[in-house]
């Protein structure tokens, strides 16, 4: 039996848009996880002047991942609350809004589908309205508008040995094309999706994963040099490591993955081990069987 186990957990701080890439010292402050869900995979929302963080919800009992969300009481975040749950793993919850309707695109490849989630009375009622895509494993769907052009990138994990970061280009009813499938990047290093694109100093900066030695070893920040329906173009600008993550309360961190922001904060998630003391006494009391039964030998 396990005497350390490793979770995840979401943290923010009250600082602008890529404020990370120059601030390692302001601590991010945890927000609790409940005794039935840990949390990952963070995105920031503003609605009729509220902040929300919407986030994976890993469930301990099921162990499938669900899509919940908490508010900001002028305080803190609340409680987490789950709202969108499926018969298969649930995360990456990309919300936006469209045309003065709410969207959520999660990350559902153990579905083999990718869908699109209306908001039918928000922020705890959600209907599938679209499958996007069926028939793939993809995952960390994220989009891109460009001088008023719309694109998707999706990370293709179809192929464990050749993981793809490919754009299609979105449609005007948000679907996505089918036939505009551009080749990225298959870089373990940079090319997994991270978080939504953002502006900072006038560059456009895309968030993706270091995932090369395993996951959750850092993120990556990346100048947008140029895209349109043919290519996509890009230039690592920093890279940030989870040692370099403060957590208030003080933790250590041991991975993270998924950077979001808006005008007022930042969110990250984070991995962190932690005893277990049902492991301790477990090898205690294995050790006492053992000796029991030599002594009976």
């Amino acid at each position: 039996m396990k005497i350390r186990s490793n979770y995840w957990g979401t943290a923010y701080r009250q600082l602008p848009t890529g404020s990370i890439i120059e601030d390692r010292n302001t601590p991010f402050t945890v927000i609790k996880n409940t005794w039935k869900y840990c949390s990952a995979d963070p995105f920031i929302f503003n609605h009729k002047g509220k902040t929300y963080i919407f986030a994976e919800l890993i469930n301990a009992l099921t162990k499938r991942g669900e899509i919940g969300y908490c508010v900001y009481d002028g305080t803190g975040f609340t409680k987490w609350v789950p709202v969108i749950r499926e018969p298969y793993h649930l995360s990456y919850p990309n919300i936006f809004e469209y045309k003065d309707k709410v969207y959520i695109v999660p990350e559902s490849n153990q579905g083999d589908n990718l869908c699109l989630y209306e908001a039918a009375d928000f922020p705890d009622k959600w209907e599938k309205v679209r499958v996007l895509k069926n028939g793939v494993k993809c995952v960390d769907t994220t989009f891109l508008c460009n001088d008023g052009d719309k694109f998707a990138f999706t990370y293709d994990i179809s192929d464990q040995n050749n993981k793809r970061l490919l754009m299609y280009r979105i449609n005007a009813d948000f679907s996505i094309n089918d036939g505009s499938c551009v080749f990225v990047s298959n870089n373990d290093s940079s090319a997994r999706p991270g978080g939504n694109f953002f502006c900072f100093r006038d560059k456009t900066i895309r968030v993706s994963q270091d995932c090369k030695d395993y996951y959750g070893k850092g993120l990556v920040f990346s100048e947008v040099k140029s895209v349109d329906d043919n290519q996509y173009d890009e230039s690592i600008l920093f890279q940030i490591g989870y040692e370099d993550i403060v957590l208030y309360p003080k933790m250590k961190v041991i991975g993270i993955h998924t950077y979001n922001s808006n005008e007022q904060f930042e969110v990250i998630d984070f991995k962190r081990s932690y005893f277990k003391p049902a492991g301790l006494i477990g090898r205690f009391l294995a050790l006492i069987r053992r000796i029991i039964n030599k002594g009976n030998k």
